[in-house]
This record gives structure tokens, C-alpha cells and sequence, in this order.
């Protein structure tokens, strides 16, 4: 495991990723959080005006797990692909791939998901940002033994993963 600095381009991509996760946060999250706030204004409402049923019970448990939802996964999402932009060097781990298993490949929208266990970690394909060119996951076979180019903090922002 070695550290050593981010080049120009990883760089652009660490903002570029920024970047596309801070319009993601425009287009859809905004409205949620709109909704939300009229969704409590609604509940507040009903409480204040006496009028309590099992909707408005409804309404106080989705805006509990709401509310643990954002403080819990999406605000320190954001505040640590914040820091990965900040960055000035990336991890470097040698490692060998020890199996590779490929879930819902037919019959589905979604892409097909790779979990990918190493000696290092387990790298899952749909919960893994891999940013660069190099080995897409379908190219990994067992007993291979790869470079992951990752950012400090061993986050699922993984850089490029190329052969050793």
C-alpha cells in the first residue's frame, strides 16, 4: 500500500464527479427536500389544529426516517466527495483478485452487478465509482493480480484499477 500524488487528470476527475453529483443534488434532491418541508408544514398543521390520525402518524414516522436518511447517507456522501476533490494524493494497494461473482446479468434494466473480493476489500460494482480507464470489472478474473488506484480515505471512489 503505497501513497503517492494525484495526477492533473485525476484530479479533473475528482471535480468532474463533483460536479456531477452536485447537479444530481440540483435536479432531484432539491425538489424531495421541497417536498418534504410542505410535507412537515402539513403534519404541524394537523397538530396544531388538533386534527390527529393515523395519516398524520404516517406523516411523523416518514419524516423521522427521512430525516435519518439525510443525516445518515446523504450529507456525508456529499462531504466526502467534497474531500476527494481537496485531495492532493491517492492510495495505491496491490492486491489479487480472489473470486469474481456476477449477479442479475439477464432479464433486467439494471446493469449487471460485480462483487469483486480481493485480498484488500470486497469491491461491489453498483455501490463502487470506479472514475478511470483501465480494467472494467467484467475484465477481472480470478487469481489476477491488479493495482486499485483509490482516494486516502479508502472510499468507493476507486480512481482506475489497472494489471499489475
Amino acid at each position: 500500500m503505497n501513497i503517492e500524488p494525484l495526477t492533473a487528470s485525476e484530479k479533473k476527475k475528482l471535480k468532474s464527479l463533483l460536479m456531477q453529483r452536485l447537479i444530481f443534488l440540483v435536479i432531484f434532491i432539491t425538489p424531495l427536500v421541497y417536498a418534504y418541508v410542505i410535507f412537515i408544514k402539513n403534519v404541524i398543521k394537523d397538530i396544531a389544529n388538533n386534527h390527529i390520525n393515523g395519516l398524520t402518524w404516517f406523516g411523523i414516522i416518514l419524516i423521522i426516517v427521512f430525516t435519518i436518511l439525510l443525516i445518515a447517507v446523504l450529507i456525508p456522501f456529499y462531504i466526502r466527495t467534497f474531500k476527494h476533490c481537496l485531495q492532493s494524493s491517492k492510495r495505491v494497494i496491490d492486491t489479487v483478485i480472489q473470486s469474481v461473482t456476477v449477479e442479475n446479468q439477464i432479464g433486467s434494466v439494471l446493469p449487471p452487478r460485480y462483487i469483486i473480493k480481493t485480498e484488500y476489500q470486497e469491491l461491489d460494482s453498483w455501490a463502487t465509482a470506479v472514475l478511470g480507464q483501465g480494467l472494467s470489472p467484467q475484465h477481472l478474473k480470478p487469481g489476477m493480480t491488479v493495482r486499485i488506484h483509490c482516494t486516502i480515505d479508502r472510499s468507493h471512489d476507486i480512481l482506475f484499477i489497472e494489471r499489475r
